[in-house]
């Protein structure tokens, strides 16, 4: 493990913190940055290879991080890229350059995955013992959706009164007070050595090790799942059913309760009575038969649409609550390679997503993507049935 002179409750609190922030940050964002780019003068078809292209970006940018981790610490490191990313928010807010905005946007999905890979090093380091991780993940889990929580409808009213550029620019000064706490708290962080990413023992690992390969793969199809709902369930609403802004932003923050309200509970009952195989078999289930659901749902009935949604995350929230335990029951802070391969496979589900979604959207009414989703989620409870439980 890594040494760390602040391994204490109060540093474990900062990062909470740390991580509500960081989460408000792309929480205020993330469900409208498609409806901001069309506003910018983006056609929709393009959407798909916008983030197809940031996410490769990412997946460069997590093949680095070990690299960069050895030359600058993680502090450094979070410093660095936070500013950088305050930058590029002031600058998608008040640019009027489409090409522009672009370079800022796709740069800006770049960064954002060093972020969270930081505190990712931060709160391993701060795990006393494996029986500590259900409890821990799940705490921290819970205080990143909080702020997904909030944000969605406090975006929605942003909009509606003041813009995109008001938006962008408030979700950028959120940066200033992590910065603050970054520094107060963790500029004595004591780094190791982080191994240099290779693809080699990682693909050994998914060969030999039929546990971390049904967890790569259901993490890959968690992070598909959420590939294709970011991107286009605001546009379906918005332009097909009819919805308002701020009517998405309300139905998406009680979307997102479930991984406020669950996750915590859910990974202390993991730590204490139950395994997490059982779970993940029963939150795929759940996800996949609600998002195959609406498909069938096709006029702005504002309730249904929020409840249908709102089942959709009791099974996501299961999954990427059960998913973080049972990885990170299996590496430590040190393993820089399982948590680069695990983190990137986030990117790699936001290439693949929306390149079969912008070829689903040339050949189907949009609303056939939820069905077909829901049927590509089953694979997961095959993929779950296979694993070892911990209990």
């Amino acid at each position: 493990m890594l040494g760390h002179t602040l391994k204490s409750k109060h540093a474990l609190g900062t990062l909470y913190i740390l991580n509500f922030l960081l989460g408000a940050h792309i929480a205020l964002i993330v469900y409208f940055n498609a409806s901001f780019l069309e506003s910018r003068g983006i056609s929709e078809s393009f959407l798909g290879p916008i983030f197809m292209v940031g996410s490769a970006l990412s997946i460069a940018v997590y093949y680095t991080l070990p690299r960069l981790l050895n030359t600058l610490g993680v502090y450094r490191l979070l410093m660095i890229t936070s500013l950088m990313e305050m930058l590029l928010f002031f600058g998608l807010g008040f640019s009027a350059n489409t090409v522009f905005i672009l370079i800022l946007f796709i740069t800006s999905l770049a960064i954002s995955v060093a972020l969270f890979y930081g505190l990712d090093i931060l709160l391993e380091a701060q795990m006393n013992t494996e029986d500590d991780t259900g409890n821990g993940r799940s705490s921290f889990l819970t205080v990143l959706n909080i702020a997904y929580v909030i944000s969605p409808f406090l975006a929605g009213l942003i909009l509606k009164y003041f813009g995109f550029n008001i938006l962008y620019s408030i979700s950028a000064l959120l940066l200033l007070p992590f910065m603050y706490l970054l520094k107060k708290e963790f500029s004595t962080f004591r780094n190791t050595h982080y191994r240099k990413f290779t693809i080699r023992p990682i693909l050994t690992k998914i060969k030999t090790n039929s546990d971390i390969r049904n967890i790569y793969i259901i993490q890959f199809l968690i992070r598909f799942f959420f590939s294709w709902m970011v991107i286009y369930t605001p546009i379906y609403l918005q332009q097909t059913i009819g919805f308002s802004i701020s009517a998405i932003g309300i139905m998406f923050s009680v979307m997102l309760l479930p991984f406020a309200l669950l996750e915590w509970p859910l990974g202390h009952y993991a730590d204490k009575r139950y395994g997490e195989k059982e779970f993940l078999i029963l939150g795929f289930a759940i996800m996949a038969l609600a998002t195959y659901y609406i498909s069938f749902i096709t006029t702005a009935d504002f309730a249904l649409w929020m409840l249908a949604l709102f089942i959709t995350r009791i099974g996501a929230a299961i999954i990427e609550v059960m998913n973080e335990i049972y990885f990170f029951k299996h590496v430590d802070s040190t393993d820089t390679d399982s948590i680069s391969a695990f983190r990137m496979l986030s990117p790699l589900a936001y290439i693949i997503g929306p390149a079969i979604g912008s070829l689903i959207i040339i050949l189907l009414p949009m609303q056939y993507m939820f069905g077909i989703l829901g049927i590509i989620m089953l694979i997961g409870i095959i993929a779950s049935m296979q694993l070892k439980d911990t209990r």
